[in-house]
């Protein structure tokens, strides 16, 4: 008689358990990479418009525009606008309720001498912040109370 050689069910159910808990690590490990990502775009995002208001400023005897309460920056973007940029960036992931906000200092008059850029991030429970001086760096939600003076 001749043995017929193979695996048993339990070995299949127990290679089909390892290849699952594999799987959803990778998964685990990919949806944090796109957080990650999302926050690094956010960052250049930043940068662009920190670009696009220099530029302004630059046209402007140093002032920015005038928003002394938040706004996405993307309301300065469009034609007739005062970036004169025709497409501004938008968080990547806005429907989450993460949003780019500027704000600028209110001395009076239609221009402003400074402005703060901030966008929460996904990976930690801060904003990254860019201000007119130049100053770029990170703060904790809880301790911003948004405003257009520099918090760093």
């Amino acid at each position: 008689m001749k043995k017929i050689r193979g695996f048993t069910l339990v070995e299949l159910i127990i290679v089909m358990a390892v290849i699952g808990v594999l799987g959803s690590l990778v998964i685990i490990k990919l949806v944090g990479s796109e957080a990650s990502a999302r926050d690094t775009k956010r960052k250049s995002d930043l940068r662009q418009y920190q670009n696009a208001l220099e530029v302004y400023a630059n046209d402007n005897g140093g002032l920015y525009p005038l928003r002394a309460s938040a706004v996405n920056p993307s309301s300065l973007c469009g034609s007739g606008q005062p970036l004169g940029v025709l497409a501004c960036a938008v968080d990547p992931h806005a429907s989450s309720g993460t949003n780019y906000a500027y704000q600028t200092n209110n001395p009076g008059g239609t221009l402003a001498t400074q402005y703060v850029l901030w966008a929460s991030l996904e990976k930690s429970d801060e904003y990254f912040i860019v201000c007119s001086d130049g100053q770029v760096g990170t703060i904790p939600i809880a301790s911003f109370s948004g405003s257009g003076n520099c918090p760093i």
